[in-house]
């Protein structure tokens, strides 16, 4: 359930969300809540069924003049993803459907961004009007491909004579929009470099999986990032020794450097192309057969894709490429380079 809360100009603030309930009918129901205690004042009730599409969710609700807007998100969170929008004199409605229903959709187009929705809509202190929603870049052609996730989107919005919303003049997320942006925009570089004899600080930027064990990420003056290998793997849903950086463009390159000693030869540790639990490519470093492995799960699936034998006493350096269709796996061991492809 998504629930989105509303504080009205009379002081009354209300929550919305979904139906959740498998006996409740589909749709978007509203209750007034105490914003002190969190408990609600009255009934939950049914204020819109949506449009007809399926899963009608997300809701959000603005004021604009003398009009409630409410946006929903309908139609899944696949490629038939859209917003729709709604509006009623009175918070708890009769709501108005948009004649023009959906305001943002990119099914049924060619755009590199699909699955649009879960979108909000604000208005900025130019009195500009803007929506953020989600979205996902893809890549291939028919058969799309989006391992980069999730991405927000930010669109410009017009309004028509008749009062409803205009998202980027066509009603579709593309990859350039112009809207009135009171500073220019700057490419800002997604670039990260670590250096963890010097750093103080793990960066923000690095994600752990799940709530991490503090202990198994110690920083050392001159000697770097020490880690303790947890008995979880990547496989299981328990606690793993684990530092990610998000992948946020199709062409990047990630490279770590490793220093280990033969007398831990139980150590097996590397990099990986981690989506989740069961779907993840591996490269990783034996101590204890002296192999490096590039491996791939994929649901029960568990195969040895390439092996090479473990060269370097004290010191190697994993990397992993990536394009839009492919990923690279290099080995660097005494200076020479090693290249596998997926």
């Amino acid at each position: 359930m998504i629930r989105h809360s509303f504080f009205d100009d009379d002081g009354k603030v209300y929550i919305q969300g979904n139906a959740y309930k498998s006996n409740e009918q589909l749709g978007i129901y509203q209750a007034q809540i105490n914003i002190d205690t969190g408990n609600l004042i009255t009934q939950r009730e049914l204020i819109c069924k949506g449009s007809g599409g399926k899963s009608p969710e997300s809701p959000h609700i603005f004021k604009k003049d003398k009009f409630y807007y409410l946006t929903v998100a309908e139609g899944g969170n696949e490629y038939g993803h859209m917003v729709t929008i709604f509006r009623s004199n009175n918070i708890s409605g009769p709501y108005e459907s948009y004649i023009n229903n959906p305001i943002l959709t990119n099914r049924s187009t060619s755009s590199k961004v699909q699955c649009v929705g879960h979108a909000d809509i604000f208005e900025d202190y130019e009195h500009n009007w803007w929506t953020v929603c989600l979205g996902i870049r893809v890549s291939g052609h028919h058969a799309y491909y989006h391992h980069l996730g999730r991405e927000t989107f930010l669109s410009p919005i017009e309004w028509n004579d008749d009062n409803w919303p205009c998202i980027n003049k066509n009603g579709h997320i593309d990859l350039k929009m112009f809207g009135k942006l009171k500073n220019p925009q700057k490419n800002i570089s997604n670039d990260l470099f670590m250096d963890f004899t010097k750093d103080k600080n793990i960066s923000q930027r690095l994600v752990y999986l799940r709530n991490p064990n503090d202990d198994d990420y110690k920083l050392v003056k001159n000697k770097g990032l020490i880690l303790n290998g947890s008995k979880k793997t990547l496989n299981d849903t328990g606690k793993v020794t684990f530092l990610g950086l998000r992948q946020s463009e199709f062409n990047v390159k990630y490279q770590a450097q490793f220093e280990f000693s033969e007398l831990n030869n139980k150590l097996i540790f590397g990099i990986s192309t981690f989506m989740f639990k069961d779907y993840h490519f591996d490269l990783s470093v034996n101590l204890s057969l002296k192999m490096i492995y590039l491996k791939i799960k994929l649901g029960n699936i568990d195969t040895l894709l390439y092996k090479i034998p473990l060269n370097s006493n004290n010191h190697i350096i994993l990397e992993i490429d990536a394009d839009h269709k492919y990923y690279y796996y290099y080995v660097y061991q005494n200076n020479i380079k090693t290249i596998s492809k997926l």
